[in-house]
């Protein structure tokens, strides 16, 4: 017989899981349904949400029935027992922060994002760094609330853990040095390698928003995707939200360019399936929800850039691509060759969400230096632009001639989800490492995503990570997954043969 403390912490944590839950969603109508004018109103019913978890969060009579159950675990199954550190870990980090600094944080970062919006349309650096630099001290004093409390080595690692729980900022620091090394020579041998191939034939035409719509559900559909259990919509911002069970992702359309809009919604396609595959059994439990963000995107760029950004996976849709968008499929621009060749073209580009898989991480690192060194106090916000387009001539050549192309582009930072950006390139690392396990398990994953069996290569991750939830941190999921630690060498080794063989 399951104990009775053991029955009650679960019954309060059913009560954080449906707040959690409506958040979710008003968080989604945000982005999609909701008017300018409700901004205002939202922002108020959210950090009342925000307060009204955390209060419970931080209650005594939890912090109670927690310490009951560390001290008699014997008739807790593993699930069990793991949800018992979940749950430790949730309320410790909720304890560390005052009440008041967390209503503060909710009302900023939502009404914020609304504003970012306006500012970044009109290129205002003047209103965004007003907005900006109280959420920045906001999230300093919460950083600097965690790490004195858990003797964080780095302030920064105090939002870092919000994200990938266990991550230090000497984690990422030595994973970013091996890319550092890697990466420059390894976009210029690309480059080179790309300049002896024959002629890109443009693919720009006039893409409407309903073919693209319908050619993003084909897409859906074809990797098991459940509109019955989810919807797409339209955003300023792709994104995956919602609940598991009723999964929302967005996308945004680029007249000129269809390949743009149906790779972020493979990406948010990836996000929602991990999602609802979450072990139902623990599913208002934070055992059962995803542990991290880097496995969260891990998911999403495995399906991004392992199997929809191969030519096998152009060469099944391609059919689809021409039906939906009605595209002549005799002319060449059109080919499966071509259109692969558009969606593998390296170049240095000032946009994060349009730049290509081995420019990318140069585009995180950036973000993760100077974030970090905000929140370490060794950049202020009005510095920022400059130091921004340093460090992007350093990484790719290159320099914003404005602020909405440069340091006002991302939703995070006025949304205050700093310490969010590494974990995009944890992903695409943990992505690779996958890959390369499901080649030796399964076989050549392209053998399977040429005919159209997603069910195979996805039934494994299912398996190995979705189904886990939280049982294992993101080390021992990984390793257990794969039979070693989480490596770079798996990703650099992709990069190797996708683009230079």
């Amino acid at each position: 017989m399951m104990p009775k403390n053991y029955l009650a912490l679960e019954k309060k944590f059913e009560q954080l899981n449906n707040i959690n839950n409506i958040k979710a969603m008003l968080h989604w109508d945000s982005a999609t349904m909701m008017p300018d004018g409700g901004a205002s109103e939202r922002s108020k019913q959210l950090a009342y949400l925000e307060s009204l978890s955390h209060t419970l969060l931080i209650s005594d009579e939890l912090q109670e029935l927690l310490m009951q159950n560390e001290e008699n675990q014997n008739n807790l199954d593993d699930w069990q027992k793991a949800n018992v550190e979940v749950i430790k870990h949730l309320v410790c980090h909720a304890r560390a922060i005052p009440k008041k600094l967390v209503e503060t944080f909710s009302k900023a970062s939502s009404a914020y994002e609304m504003q970012w919006r306006s500012a970044k349309a009109q290129n205002d650096f003047k209103s965004f760094s007003k907005l900006f630099k109280e959420v920045l001290n906001i999230s300093k004093d919460i950083a600097r609330c965690k790490a004195e409390l858990f003797e964080f080595k780095h302030v920064y690692d105090g939002l870092l853990d919000q994200f990938d729980r266990g991550c230090t900022s000497e984690k990422i620091d030595n994973i970013f040095a091996e890319l550092y090394q890697f990466l420059p020579n390894f976009i210029e041998e690309v480059k080179e390698h790309q300049n002896k191939l024959p002629k890109l034939l443009s693919i720009s035409g006039h893409y409407s928003d309903e073919k693209q719509f319908l050619l993003g559900k084909q897409c859906m559909q074809s990797l098991g995707f459940d509109f019955n259990h989810g919807r797409i919509d339209i955003s300023n911002h792709p994104f995956c939200g919602g609940i598991p069970g009723d999964t929302r992702i967005t996308t945004r359309y680029d007249a000129n360019n269809f390949i743009s809009s149906l790779l972020a919604v493979v990406h948010e396609t990836g996000h929602a399936l991990y999602q609802n595959n979450l072990p139902t059994k623990y599913r208002s439990q934070p055992v059962g929800a995803a542990y991290s963000l880097a496995i969260h995107e891990s998911q999403s760029l495995f399906l991004e850039m392992q199997i929809a950004s191969s030519k096998e996976f152009i060469t099944f849709f391609h059919p689809y691509i021409i039906d939906i968008l009605e595209l002549d499929e005799n002319k060449p621009e059109f080919s499966v060759d071509n259109i692969f060749r558009h969606i593998t073209h390296v170049k240095s580009s000032l946009i994060r969400v349009e730049a290509d898989e081995v420019t990318y991480p140069a585009h995180i690192m950036l973000r993760y230096k100077l974030e970090k060194a905000m929140i370490e106090g060794a950049l202020t916000v009005d510095e920022l632009p400059e130091a921004w387009n340093d460090e992007m001539y350093k990484l790719l050549g290159i320099k914003a001639t404005n602020y909405k192309d440069g340091c006002m582009q991302d939703i995070h930072w006025p949304s205050g989800l700093i310490g969010y950006f590494p974990t995009y390139s944890l992903g695409a690392i943990i992505a690779a490492q996958l890959g390369a396990t499901i080649a030796t398990k399964l076989g050549n994953i392209g053998d399977y995503i040429i005919r159209g069996d997603f069910i195979t290569p996805l039934t494994w991750l299912k398996d190995n990570i979705h189904s886990y939830g939280s049982k294992y941190n993101s080390g021992r999921l990984v390793e257990n997954a794969t039979g070693n630690p989480i490596s770079t060498s798996y990703y650099i080794d992709y990069l190797r043969k996708k683009y230079l063989s």
